[in-house]
């Protein structure tokens, strides 16, 4: 919390969050600067009124370090490098709302959006925080994983979702559809063109296409909710490819399920090329709008062999690893939860476990994002610098444990969490 005056200087890449306690007035200096990724123009003075979440964003293209000048009551809530939050949050958010506006408007079957990218950077990550972004805003979704990975996590129970499994012939054992399907990933796109495999899989798309527009047609909801499908990884054409802009079964896939959204997941130069080249395809352009989410959110091993890992609660709402973290503080007047990891339940006494009543809203923190602190006790907690995010996907109301995620190894060494977006499911793990 401050009240003086301030210089901050930003390194490319960094990004500064803070939540004003008065008026406050920002003037950048020099530099290259961004407002949930809007420019700000130099010398030129803003005010912030009470209640504003400051967050200041230096783009990574910058080609210097840029210097912001505050004035006013504030707290910092974290500084980070290499992170993609605003921009990435506001592009976010506008799709959402695109997609919200066209099901209303269209009064039809809702969009469909399509989302690929490289391999393990996270589309299924982001199919999730699609789905549940939609659900939360009462729009019902169907969710189709075309993904030929057989070891890909499944979806929690209040989301409709089908993978190509669901739609082989009963009268086929599942290994030969399995091995002809599977090997879609693994050929050359002009090996596969003709082959089995890809006429499996368009012809499992089109049934898929039809059980989803008669769901669609038997139940209200879901007329304006859409459908997200991940693409296989082969339709991401590869960037050293350059005879190929894309896998010719991406132009096809638009057209069956009549995509008017196609969403492209990771980062780097590479990635940013291709999309770029695809965006620009005559076959594709006209067809569908593009929209690329520079962010990877990787499943990711803990090293520690003391921390408890809970195996089988995994993909129960995102993915990756669960870790289980006492709760020995509660203040719900400020909306904030305190948290504290111990390896072993014998470490911290029962006075200082919060027993959790499942009969109040306590469900709603699930699927809600944790901000990691650097804490060493519950009194430093409010001073504390930011330095990571996890997320809450289970609550246990015999034990009164809560279940978290974390998508960053830099959150082992730490032991205090603290929620203070309760309104807020995704931001956070924009972070790269």
């Amino acid at each position: 919390m401050t009240d003086a005056p301030q210089e901050i200087k930003f390194e490319p890449g960094e990004e500064f969050c803070a939540d004003t306690l008065g008026p406050v007035t920002l003037t950048l200096q020099n530099g290259s600067l961004e407002y949930y990724g809007t420019p700000l123009q130099e010398a030129v003075e803003y005010r912030f009124p009470i209640g504003t979440t400051l967050l200041l964003h230096s783009p990574k293209t910058s080609t210097s370090e840029s210097t912001v000048f505050i004035s006013g009551r504030y707290f910092s809530q974290q500084t980070t490098k290499n992170c993609v939050h605003s921009a990435a949050l506001h592009r976010f958010n506008e799709y959402l709302n695109a997609i919200r506006a066209d099901a209303e408007r269209s009064g039809g079957f809702g969009p469909a959006v399509l989302v690929c990218g490289p391999k393990n950077v996270g589309q299924t990550m982001f199919c999730r925080l699609v789905c549940n972004a939609a659900i939360e805003s009462d729009y019902h979704v169907q969710y189709i994983d075309l993904n030929t990975d057989p070891n890909s996590i499944t979806f929690p129970r209040h989301i409709a979702s089908a993978t190509v499994e669901d739609f082989f012939p009963v009268c086929h054992s599942l290994e030969t559809p399995c091995r002809d399907i599977y090997a879609f990933d693994h050929g050359e796109p002009s090996k596969i063109r003709d082959s089995y495999s890809w006429t499996l899989l368009r012809t499992l798309c089109e049934q898929m296409r039809t059980t989803y527009h008669r769901r669609a047609e038997t139940s209200g909801p879901l007329r304006q909710g859409g459908v997200i499908i991940q693409a296989p990884d082969a339709l991401f054409p590869s960037p050293h490819d350059s005879a190929s802009l894309a896998h010719p079964f991406l132009s096809e896939l638009i057209d069956i399920f009549k995509i008017g959204y196609v969403c492209f997941i990771g980062q780097g130069d590479d990635v940013k090329n291709t999309v770029h080249k695809l965006k620009n395809s005559p076959l594709l352009r006209m067809r569908c709008l593009f929209q690329h989410f520079p962010f990877v959110c990787r499943k990711t091993a803990l090293p520690h062999a003391h921390i408890e890992l809970d195996d089988h609660s995994i993909g129960d709402y995102f993915m990756g690893n669960d870790v289980q973290m006492q709760c020995f503080q509660v203040s719900i007047a400020c909306e904030k939860l305190h948290f504290y990891r111990t390896s072993s339940p014998l470490e911290i006494t029962p006075k200082q476990i919060v027993e959790i009543n499942m009969k109040e809203a306590y469900t709603e923190y699930i699927g809600r994002i944790a901000s990691l602190t650097d804490a060493t006790s519950p009194e430093s907690v409010s001073t504390a610098k930011v330095i990571g995010f996890v997320v809450i996907s289970r609550v246990d109301p015999v034990s009164g444990r809560l279940h978290l995620i974390t998508p960053s190894p830099e959150s082992i060494p730490f032991t205090h969490f603290l929620v203070t977006q309760l309104t807020t499911r995704i931001p956070e793990l924009l972070c790269g």
